[in-house]
Formats: structure tokens, C-alpha cells, sequence
């Protein structure tokens, strides 16, 4: 989650025109495996905690969000997912990584209140029930 300027520039460097906005019907949720934490040592496989944060449409729901322009760049399945043995990104029983959720939570909450209460009311695990208030 790029929720400061800083964290988007690192993953993106040529970031222009960083704001805050509200995206309604979609919810955020921990669903996808991050090859990311791999490379980092901070996955815990055994206990499938791998995952990042997405987005998908859900009538009702609303997000603060944080908006960029980036320059668009190619990727090979292969060089992000495959060489850690990821055989399936979009997944329903996986966790969030932890060392990243709890990056996510600081996040937020250095941006601004609502973007905090936001995320932990309207960010869900992979099972789609579970927030993270809960």
C-alpha cells in the first residue's frame, strides 16, 4: 500500500501528481501473494502469510486511497512470482504479511484519521468477511 508519497517513490520513482482521493464501490483486502516479501525474508510460507493488499469491486463499500501517475513498465511472470514457486496469485486462503500490514496501519495513520479509520474498517482479509477492526 503507497499510502505516503515516500513508499509510492521507492516502487515507482518517477511519480508525479501524489494525492489522497475516495474510490466508492470497492473494498480492500489481503488476497494476493506479494513476491515482493520473498525477496525481503519477510513471508512466512508455514503460515501463509504472503499477502498484499488489492482492490475489488463491492457495491456499498468506499476507500480512501492515495493517487499517482506512473510511467507504464512491463513485467515477466517469471522474474516476480514463479522463481518463489507462486503458482496462484489471486488466492482466498492466505494471510497478510505482517511486517507489511503493520506498515500499511502506520501508514494510514500518518496520513490522515480517516485514511486510518478507513483502512481498518474497510480492509479485509482473503476471505472476504473478516476486516481488520475485527
Amino acid at each position: 500500500m503507497l499510502c505516503c508519497e515516500r513508499s509510492a517513490r521507492s516502487t515507482f520513482p518517477d511519480v508525479v501528481s501524489f494525492g489522497v482521493a475516495k474510490l466508492n464501490g470497492f473494498r480492500r483486502m489481503f488476497a494476493h501473494v506479494a513476491p515482493i516479501f520473498f525477496e525481503r525474508g519477510i513471508a512466512k510460507p508455514e503460515t501463509k502469510e504472503i499477502s498484499s493488499l488489492s482492490v475489488e469491486p463491492c457495491e456499498g463499500e468506499s476507500l480512501v486511497i492515495t493517487v499517482f501517475e506512473i510511467k507504464k513498465s512491463e513485467e515477466i511472470y517469471h522474474e516476480r512470482y514463479g522463481r518463489f514457486g507462486i503458482d496462484k496469485i489471486w488466492r482466498d486462503d492466505v494471510l497478510p504479511c505482517r511486517v507489511y500490514c503493520r506498515h500499511c496501519v502506520l501508514a494510514t495513520k500518518n496520513l490522515m484519521n480517516e485514511a486510518y479509520d478507513n483502512f481498518l474498517d474497510h480492509t479485509y482479509l482473503a476471505d472476504r468477511k473478516t476486516t481488520l477492526t475485527k
